[in-house]
């Protein structure tokens, strides 16, 4: 994905590794989506170049418990 302000391209490992140090991410991936109004499940980031805000979608990964 690509900063909307700058252009510089933003993977999405720098992504995980910035949410994550928000304390709020374990082990959820990425997915980039346009916002459907969901307030709850959007991240805002950062872009490392020049700092526009930038709004992610979070898709909970699903824990498989069977046993």
């Amino acid at each position: 994905m690509k900063c909307p302000r700058c252009g510089k391209k933003i993977y999405k490992v720098e992504i995980i590794v910035q949410t994550r140090l928000e304390g709020r991410l374990r082990g959820n991936r990425i997915v980039e989506q346009e916002p459907l109004g969901d307030v709850e499940d959007s991240r805002e980031i950062k872009c490392p170049e020049c700092n526009q805000e930038i709004t992610l979608f979070i898709e909970e990964k699903e824990e498989r418990r069977n046993r």
